[in-house]
């Protein structure tokens, strides 16, 4: 079994449009592939390979717990006040008060309590559907309530799950969410590979040396794909300058074609198979089965 997670660094760089024609590609190759999308503030892979067309399962994923209050022990101490870092403990005069917007779920004031006054219960904060879309794809989704907190955990919990579902696959394909946050982080934590998507532009260069860096902190190798290159001039300075920070497994042309595929929810693999845009995409998709040895 084999993990690639991709990742950007910032998002609209293209990364669900690689995972989404990666997935096709290895799947009309034969190999038993699946899906995870970690980007569970908006998840759109599934939507990218044509949605869900045959949902498995979907279930709430309890995956968040907070601090509650048993007032048959509590002494009104004030000592889970002092502790929370976060002010979200207030003790009136007869009773305490917990800010759930601003608690953390660090567990400290349940820890501290001399009475036992306070435990920490599972509460749910998103989902987990999984399912088979309309490309052929299985995937595994998971969504953050709104207001929820714990991305990183429900993350964690989504790609715990997939393997047990999916044992025997021989490959799994992370959709990381945009940024370096908990996410991400949770995303990245065992994988084999980490693939970057980055536009030859500095902002995304910013991005994608802060995700490389974690990467490198997991000891997990790191390549990288840029999107939306236009060969101008200009770009080839940048290009340079990305070939000295990144292994660079190719280069993705800007094309519209692309971007009508994505919003058709099909993969341009799949849509416009002739196309330069699609031979580039399998070139380096090749190469990474090459790395992975599938």
């Amino acid at each position: 079994m084999k993990e690639i997670v991709v990742v950007s660094g910032k998002g609209g760089t293209g990364k669900t449009f690689i995972s989404s024609n990666f997935l096709y590609y290895i799947k009309t190759l034969g190999i038993d592939c699946t899906g995870i999308d970690c980007d569970v503030e908006t998840p759109n892979l599934a939507q990218a390979l044509g949605g869900f067309k045959n949902i498995r399962y979907r279930r709430v994923a309890m995956t968040g717990r907070r601090p509650v209050v048993d007032y048959n022990r509590c002494t009104l101490c004030r000592l889970c006040e002092s502790a929370c870092s976060s002010k979200a403990i207030s003790v009136k005069e007869f009773y305490v008060e917990i800010d759930y917007e601003k608690c953390e779920s660090c567990g400290i004031c349940a820890i501290l309590c001399p009475e036992k006054a306070l435990r920490m219960i599972p509460y749910p904060i998103g989902e987990i559907v999984y399912g088979e879309t309309l490309s052929g794809v299985e995937v595994f989704t998971g969504n953050l309530f709104v207001g929820g907190k714990n991305s990183g955990r429900l993350v964690y919990e989504l790609r715990h799950l997939a393997r047990i579902e999916k044992p025997h696959s021989s490959i799994f394909v992370v959709d990381a969410a945009p940024g370096i946050g908990c996410p991400v982080i949770s995303s990245i934590a065992g994988s084999n590979i980490v693939l970057i998507v980055l536009e030859p532009t500095l902002s995304s260069i910013q991005g994608a040396i802060r995700v490389q860096e974690i990467a490198k902190n997991f000891n997990i190798d790191c390549y990288a794909i840029v999107n939306k290159y236009r060969g101008n001039g200009e770009s080839r300075r940048v290009i340079e300058y990305i070939e000295q920070r990144f292994k660079v497994l190719g280069y993705i042309p800007f094309d519209i074609r692309a971007v009508l595929s994505y919003n058709r929810s099909r993969p341009i693999i799949k849509l416009e198979p002739q196309s330069t845009i699609s031979k580039f995409l399998i070139e380096i998709f090749d190469k990474l089965l090459d790395i992975l040895r599938l």
